[in-house]
């Protein structure tokens, strides 16, 4: 999901011979970019969507979401076919949707050439109004899919945007290492077998005996240690058989394991 920044500011600045920072001019909800730097590299980049002013302590509190946020508030209003197409460029070809219209681009970079491999057949009928944001998610969110971020970037005239980076399903390695007690602490730690499950049936359209579905099953290995757990995922949406023994497939694998979610504290000067 897309990642938030949320920022603190004085109401009334007063600052002897600079400039006023932030202006009714400036910061304009949904039309705004908010940046975090470190060293002059940008750390995080979102949307400025609300602010909310508190006379009393002369603070303006201000909220931003990552570029999902506005993916989220896009609809396709045309049919978009991909026959046999990677998936990584019918992810970029969405965005590109998105971005192409009058006052739709906020700077999202898609041009990186990059592919999975995997191809995919995706039809997004106009009348549907499918949501972008949705769709993006539902292309990866299937087995063999992908993980995809968006890079804050900065070019010389401090022009803030994005890179759309796509990544296989398994993950990537970074340059980041973190070593408890020396430059890192852990605030909590948590498991979650909620998507547990040995057999996933995906149910697709239509309704009763004609609606479509399929069903996947984990190796037989798994009920050695697990009892047996069943999970349904509906995808009303889905017309087409593939995609959705893909989901289905997906969902066993994902619910091989329980999932674990680590918490760290990171000291920067470290």
């Amino acid at each position: 999901g897309p990642g938030s920044i949320t920022a603190s500011l004085p109401l009334r600045q007063n600052l002897t011979g600079d400039p006023v920072i932030v202006t009714n001019q400036n910061l304009t909800e949904a039309a705004t970019l908010l940046a975090v730097e470190r060293d002059g590299v940008p750390q995080a980049a979102a949307v400025f969507w609300s602010a909310t002013a508190t006379p009393e302590t002369n603070q303006l509190a201000l909220t931003a979401a990552g570029p999902m946020s506005y993916l989220r508030r896009r609809h396709i209003r045309q049919t978009l076919t991909y026959t046999t197409i990677d998936q990584y460029t019918i992810a970029r070809g969405l965005v590109d949707y998105a971005q192409g219209v009058t006052a739709g681009d906020i700077r999202i970079d898609t041009s990186a050439a990059t592919t999975s491999g995997i191809t995919r057949d995706r039809t997004y009928d106009d009348y549907d109004r499918k949501n972008v944001g949705d769709a993006i998610e539902q292309l990866a969110a299937v087995n063999n899919g992908f993980t995809f971020r968006f890079t804050p970037t900065r070019t010389a005239g401090s022009v803030y945007g994005w890179n759309f980076d796509l990544a296989v399903a398994a993950g990537r390695s970074t340059e980041y290492e973190f070593e408890l007690g020396s430059n890192a602490s852990i605030t909590s730690y948590r498991s979650d077998s909620t998507h547990l499950a040995a057999t996933v049936d995906a149910l697709g359209a239509g309704t009763g005996v004609d609606r479509i579905t399929s069903t996947a099953t984990a190796a037989a290995s798994m009920l050695d240690k697990y009892p047996q757990l069943d999970r349904v995922a509906v995808h009303s949406d889905v017309t087409a058989a593939g995609t959705l023994a893909d989901h289905a497939a997906f969902g066993v694998t994902r619910g091989s394991q329980p999932l674990e979610f680590v918490r760290l504290e990171v000291l920067p000067d470290r």
